[in-house]
């Protein structure tokens, strides 16, 4: 074999590795801490600014091993509680805010860091994720709640732990706002050189939102932006046409992804579907119902 074979095979070979090194299966620790990058909470602010709210401080446990902390923000008119799962920069102190604008809603609500968000302890992966979201339920039903009363609302890399949780556990509504469908295709989105790998070259543990809400769901509401230049809109499209009867997709104009919670349009629909899950007639022909709005 010649120098100039060997010194060919030699690059294509490394070519080979390198590929393989940096495919998102076998260096997923650097893909996760780009997914789920670490943001420290600033001062909490407890103040629900709600009349009648209680605030409380709640630790549970997740996997049997991990403590998780969150806080029980408690409506004295409302049996609905809103289990609400933060996106990928998600902290205490954030989700705090989203709590304030759906206790306005009148619901009240839990929110939770997961494993190596905020202030909490360890190291977040997809697999964590997925078991402090369903630690997160199992709490809030030892605070007492049954499954009637509990919505499941995720935003943003939330979606997705809240369409798996809805695919584990009973709930009476569940809302999907600022999700991706698919892993896979928001991480192309958002580092295009991974367009190059297959699907088996990725975790094995995907969060696929679309396929957990394939089979079966409890009434479903999907919000997004118009303008959303984080998770594009096609994320919801693919959603709405996957969830069937009992879907409902609300395009917010112009909105982001951030700030959603501030528009008027978001807190009409938030409430609208609040109001359908307590309306008997209005929840069964939800159950039928799947319809786009603009």
């Amino acid at each position: 074999m010649s120098a100039h074979s060997r010194a060919t095979g030699a690059a294509i070979l490394s070519a080979a590795l390198l590929w393989l090194g940096l495919s998102p299966r076998v260096a997923h620790y650097i893909y996760t801490s780009i997914l789920m990058p670490r943001c420290r909470s600033a001062n909490l602010d407890t103040r629900s600014g709600t009349e009648n709210v209680l605030v409380q401080p709640v630790s549970f446990m997740s996997a049997g091993v991990y403590t998780l902390h969150g806080h029980l923000c408690t409506r004295s008119d409302s049996h609905k509680l809103v289990v609400y799962f933060g996106g990928r920069r998600s902290n205490h102190a954030k989700n705090m805010i989203r709590a304030k604008a759906l206790l306005q809603t009148g619901v009240s609500v839990f929110i939770f860091d997961y494993r190596g968000f905020g202030e909490a302890k360890g190291r977040a992966t997809v697999s964590s994720l997925l078991e402090d979201g369903l630690a997160a339920y199992d709490a809030a039903i030892a605070l007492g709640y049954s499954a009637d009363q509990i919505v499941l609302y995720g935003e943003s890399l939330g979606a997705s732990v809240a369409a798996y949780v809805s695919s584990k556990r009973k709930a009476c509504g569940l809302i999907l706002q600022s999700g991706f469908s698919s892993l896979e295709v928001q991480i192309k989105d958002m580092i295009p050189p991974l367009r190059v790998y297959p699907r088996c070259m990725f975790p094995k543990l995907r969060l696929s939102t679309a396929e957990n809400i394939k089979e079966n769901h409890p009434p479903l509401l999907i919000l997004h932006g118009d303008n959303d230049s984080v998770v594009d809109k096609k994320h919801a499209d693919k959603l709405f046409e996957v969830g069937g009867a009992g879907t409902r997709l609300v395009v917010l104009p112009g909105a982001t992804h951030v700030g959603v919670q501030a528009r008027d349009d978001w807190y009409l629909a938030v409430k609208e579907f609040f109001f359908s899950l307590d309306s008997g007639i209005t929840r069964q022909s939800f159950s039928n119902l799947k319809s786009k709005e603009s």
